[in-house]
């Protein structure tokens, strides 16, 4: 596994300058920011699970930045904030689970999302899971569960994308949960189309 670490930070703190009148105005980055999120909230994305630990460390996050990085080889990647305890533990693990949910997986969605403020196993009740290759959790009728070994780790800011080889794929049928403008919704259809 290997590590490119940030370089360099940026200033959280707002800047100010006066325009040509003597007006104080904020600085042009926190209103794109602003509107940077708000165009983000209409980008419809699947919402997967990624799940990382054994036993009693297990924990794990709802993300819908989860996506391939390669075929040849086969990497997946996966933003996770580097403040949180999904990073901490796949960093201490060197494994996760990226679990792409179906439409009727919409509280396991927001169990691992912190809603009702369930932390590390208690996220993983009321559902069925099942071990895959590394020891990560895999969950039961998920549409996808892709199963990770750590290949390299590049934080960046306040995330780290966290690049993985894939060690084994399960799949099913399904409708595939989305996420758009803080709503989930569902997208696809029950059987492939070839």
């Amino acid at each position: 596994m290997s590590f490119l670490k940030e370089e360099n930070t940026l200033s959280n703190k707002t800047k100010q300058k006066r325009d040509g009148k003597g007006i104080i105005t904020h600085n042009r980055n926190e209103m794109m920011n602003t509107q940077l999120k708000y165009a983000m909230r209409h980008w419809a994305m699947a919402v997967s699970v990624i799940t990382v630990g054994e036993g009693g460390s297990q924990t794990g996050a709802t993300v819908t930045s989860a996506l391939l990085f390669s075929l040849e080889p086969s990497i997946m990647l996966v933003s996770i904030n580097r403040n949180s305890s999904t990073y901490r533990s796949i960093i201490k693990n060197n494994h996760f689970c990226i679990n792409l949910l179906n439409a009727n997986q919409r509280f396991v969605a927001e169990r691992f999302s912190g809603i009702g403020n369930f932390r590390g196993q208690q996220r993983y009740e009321g559902a069925e899971w099942y071990r895959m290759v590394t020891g990560a959790s895999a969950l039961t009728n998920a549409l996808a569960s892709i199963d990770c070994e750590v290949h390299e780790v590049i934080e960046r800011y306040s995330h780290a994308l966290v690049l993985g080889c894939v060690m084994a794929v399960n799949t099913k049928e399904g409708i595939s949960l989305v996420y758009c403008n803080t709503e989930y919704g569902q997208y696809g259809s029950k059987k492939r189309q070839m």
